[in-house]
């Protein structure tokens, strides 16, 4: 396969891949802020551990959103990879997360949007490419 095929499967998918940068960064940057200030607050409050009473307990969602967070970050530059790190890692919060209600749900698919996306453009790059492959081994 060209370099200019190549460039071509990425161009067609471009809105895409930029839906789910910006909607990625801007949940980045929720996230990192969130983390942020409850941080501050609990060294404000003169915490002996800030990061163990900033968790106070919920060990499982500081580690599942941790994991969203770094895979985000990834995400970035390696769309399928980090998209897929992070889709799964709320499919984990999903099904481990015990209090479910209808605005539970929505704001897991809300906050899974730019996860679903990144997964979205890293599997359809994928898909085509293996198939400009084959196609070109069937006809070259």
């Amino acid at each position: 396969m060209t370099s200019e095929k190549y460039e071509d499967i990425l161009w067609e998918h471009r809105n895409l891949r930029w839906s789910a940068r910006i909607l990625g960064t801007i949940e980045v940057v929720f996230l990192f802020y969130l983390a942020f200030t409850e941080f501050w607050e609990e060294i404000s409050n003169h915490s002996a551990s800030p990061i163990i009473t900033m968790i106070s307990g919920q060990y499982f969602l500081a580690v599942t959103l941790t994991i969203v967070f770094f895979g985000l970050i990834i995400a970035y530059w390696k769309g399928g990879l980090g998209g897929g790190i992070s889709l799964a890692s709320y499919i984990v919060l999903f099904i481990g997360w015990a209090d479910f209600h209808v605005n539970f749900i929505l704001g897991m698919v809300l906050a899974s949007l730019p996860s679903i996306l990144y997964f979205t453009y890293g599997l359809t790059v994928y898909l085509e490419l293996k198939k400009a492959e084959r196609d070109q081994t069937k006809n070259g």
